[in-house]
């Protein structure tokens, strides 16, 4: 499929320069960042909740699994 993307100038010629290094297009670099972002949020974990009392296990609050979600967004 075509489309048309705004990018910002200094990303898309980063974007180019790296295609270049890698002997790629940007196109296959696009393709791959998307391809990797998407396949993220696909991928589904259980959140570590105490059968006993069905809340979070000991030790772990929504502050912590906030923070670690802004690092690597592995809740999702």
């Amino acid at each position: 499929m075509r489309t048309t993307l705004n990018v910002p100038d200094d990303l898309a010629i980063k974007a180019k320069q790296r295609a270049l290094n890698e002997h790629t297009t940007m196109t296959a670099l696009i393709v791959e960042g998307l391809a990797e972002r998407i396949g993220r949020h696909a991928e589904q974990r259980e959140l570590p909740v105490c059968e006993a009392s069905g809340g979070l296990c000991d030790g772990v609050d929504w502050m912590s699994l906030e923070e670690r979600a802004s690092v690597q967004d592995w809740h999702r």
